[in-house]
């Protein structure tokens, strides 16, 4: 899947963000993959635009996993 702006505009900001699903334990897509760019348009270094990319993969995922019981405890803030 990707999603970025539709028209694309002469200045600001551009963004671009990508996902990659696999069928996990063939039951349900699931994202493996989460890709984002930004690309600056008003903003550069040494005559070169600023940009950033943003990469994360996921592997070993378990649906549906056994969980601990856990006790919060509730904080009384004054």
């Amino acid at each position: 899947m990707i999603a970025e702006p539709a028209k694309e505009e002469d200045g600001g900001m551009a963004i671009k963000i990508q996902q990659k699903y696999d069928f996990i334990e063939n039951k349900q897509w699931f994202p493996v993959q989460l890709n984002s760019d930004f690309i600056f348009k008003n903003i550069s270094v040494n005559n070169v635009k600023l940009i950033g990319e943003g990469r994360s993969y996921l592997q070993d995922i378990v649906l549906n996993p056994v969980l601990k019981k856990v006790i919060f405890q509730i904080l009384n803030w004054k």
